[in-house]
């Protein structure tokens, strides 16, 4: 049977708008103390659940928390390494919460930060291999624990991909060397081959920092890279983004044309 090409296009364009229209705005961005990572959070799109796993990280946002703009599950901030806990409690929780709907009545889910996420993932990982708290392995296939951190990591960040809001996941940085220049450059805090396989998830990548001007403080969020600084946007591709632009989620969501409205909060009626 000959191939109808006209309705093997349409099929095929049909896929293309409809992944297009369920795509959702994911941004990790990453940044020293101060530069405004978890602040990001209060310009976001209303209501906010945020993981925090940096301990006390949260305490920038003690206003939209009490006005129920944000709501902070900060459990997950401490763990201990001989005897961790943390990651197996989180993935039980927001695979509940993600069955239940719960996730649903948020417009963004934010994690902070990826940095200590991840060795909260190594912590899993030592215990399951059997040194808790010790040095982790760097041995072939499956005794490398590096390994089996990236793939609990990439599967945890692919089923947070998988809400129904937008999605911003901060880091902290780290100098590192280009291994085929030799250049020294700055990148989101994974470790081992995550800290280049992660990024590649996210459509952006932004890198936050503070400028001390003659008369202000300037806060800024870098959308291209720079010579050290890494950054991507696909966004910034398409012209829709300056190369610095100020750091505040809904006027970047504005400026893209994407939706920048808060939703209704149930718990504020």
């Amino acid at each position: 049977m000959p191939l109808d090409i006209i309705a093997e296009v349409a099929k095929i364009n049909a896929y293309y708008k409809e992944k297009r229209g369920a795509e959702r705005y994911k941004a990790l961005a990453y940044g020293e103390k101060g530069t405004g990572k978890t602040t990001l959070y209060a310009t976001a799109r209303f209501p906010v659940h945020l993981d925090c796993f940096d301990p006390g990280g949260s305490a920038v946002l003690a206003d939209e928390i009490e006005k129920g703009l944000v709501v902070v599950d900060t459990r997950w901030e401490t763990d201990d390494p001989t005897n961790p806990r943390v990651f197996v409690e989180w993935d039980r929780e927001f695979h509940r919460r993600k069955k239940e709907g719960y996730f649903a009545q948020f417009a963004t889910y934010g994690l902070d930060s990826i940095t200590t996420f991840s060795q909260i993932i190594m912590n899993f990982v030592l215990k399951k291999q059997g040194h808790a708290g010790g040095i982790p392995q760097t041995g072939a296939g499956a005794d490398n624990d590096y390994v089996h951190q990236m793939l609990y990591l990439e599967n945890s960040i692919v089923g947070i991909f998988s809400l129904p809001c937008d999605i911003i996941v901060t880091a902290h940085p780290e100098a590192d060397k280009d291994e085929a220049s030799g250049n020294m450059f700055v990148g989101p805090m994974i470790t081992g081959k995550a800290k280049i396989r992660i990024p590649l998830l996210f459509d952006e990548m932004y890198y936050l920092r503070v400028e001390d001007m003659k008369d202000e403080t300037k806060w800024l969020l870098q959308t291209k890279p720079s010579k050290i600084f890494k950054a991507s946007s696909r966004l910034a591709r398409r012209g829709k983004f300056d190369k610095f632009e100020e750091p505040n989620i809904k006027a970047l969501l504005k400026k893209a044309g994407l939706p920048c409205e808060d939703m209704p909060i149930p718990w504020l009626k």
